[in-house]
């Protein structure tokens, strides 16, 4: 808690990162040569915090997405696993990390920022897109008149009409006579 990385972290890198600490599952390990005991994280790299989950705990899509790359940049946490971009029980796994304790150091590690998911073949960006691709405006064809249309009275001895023009066709005289 007396790091540099840890005391620069923001309001929500901080919540986050707690969230972490407490979806950890620990187990004692006896040190070879009967020196002791330490205590190892057995689910490391398979920690998962989803938006969804973050959303319920107060905390905002865009603050969570700064939060872990906070988290990255200091090296407190890692992404073991990218998800498949909504696919569902396709999430994020993620990993604790200690190079935080090289922060502000010479020896620092930092990790490859996240870019952006652009893969558009793949999850809730591909289904959207072939979506819009199968709109029904598309499919219907446009009828130029639509719009246009003046409803007009009939006078006595006309035939009904809803264009512009409202002159009898040579058909509707034919019919008349």
């Amino acid at each position: 808690m007396k790091s540099e990385a840890f005391r620069g972290l923001g309001k929500w890198s901080m919540l986050v990162l707690l969230d972490f600490m407490g979806k950890r599952k620990m187990k004692e390990f006896k040190i070879p040569g009967g020196r002791g005991s330490e205590w190892r994280i057995t689910n490391n790299g398979e920690l998962v915090y989803t938006y969804a989950e973050a959303e319920r705990k107060g905390i905002s899509k865009a603050q969570f997405r700064d939060a872990i790359d906070q988290l990255m940049e200091r090296g407190f946490l890692d992404i073991t696993h990218r998800g498949s971009g909504g696919r569902k029980g396709d999430k994020n796994l993620y990993s604790l990390e200690s190079r935080w304790k090289d922060f502000g150091t010479p020896n620092f590690q930092p990790v490859k920022p996240r870019v952006r998911d652009t893969r558009g073949g793949r999850g809730w960006s591909a289904f959207h897109k072939k979506k819009k691709r199968s709109s029904v405006s598309k499919t219907i064809p446009k009828n130029e008149n639509l719009g246009k249309e003046k409803h007009t009275r009939n006078k006595p001895g006309q035939a009904a009409s809803s264009t512009e023009n409202n002159t009898p066709s040579e058909s509707d005289i034919s019919l008349t006579l």
